[in-house]
C-alpha cells in the first residue's frame, strides 16, 4: 500500500475534445482539463527514436495517482511544469481500485495538438 504522503505533486488529467464539422465528421480539437489530482512522479528512462529522418529524444515516466474511474490511454497528463505526457498504459495497482500507475512518454520537442 502506498503512503498517502507520497502523493506530493499536482498533475492534471486532460481529455481529448471533439466537435462535429459541417460534413458531420468528428474532428479532434485538442485537449481540455478533466481533473487535477495528487500524484507521485518517477522518471524511468530516456531514449532516442528516429522520426522523419531525425533523432527525437523520449523520456518515460511512471505516475501514481489514487484510482480515477474512466481514465483511458487516449488522455494526457500535464505535469506541474506544464509539460504534456502521452499515456501509454494504465495499471490498476493490485486490482483494488485504490491506486493507478500511469505509464507516460514525453516526446521532447514534439508540438502539441
Amino acid at each position: 500500500m502506498l503512503e498517502i504522503g507520497r502523493l506530493n505533486r499536482r498533475v492534471t488529467i486532460m481529455k481529448r475534445t471533439e466537435q462535429t464539422d459541417e460534413l458531420g465528421q468528428t474532428v479532434n480539437t485538442g485537449f481540455a482539463e478533466l481533473k487535477t489530482v495528487w500524484a507521485t512522479i518517477a522518471p524511468l528512462r530516456g531514449s532516442e527514436l528516429w522520426e522523419a529522418q531525425k533523432v527525437k529524444p523520449v523520456m518515460y515516466y511512471r505516475i501514481t495517482i489514487r484510482y480515477l474511474d474512466g481514465l483511458t490511454p487516449d488522455m494526457r497528463v500535464r505535469m506541474p511544469d506544464g509539460k504534456l505526457m502521452d499515456i501509454t498504459a494504465i495499471v490498476d495497482k493490485d486490482y483494488r481500485h485504490e491506486y493507478q500507475e500511469i505509464m507516460c512518454t514525453e516526446h521532447i520537442g514534439k508540438e502539441g495538438d
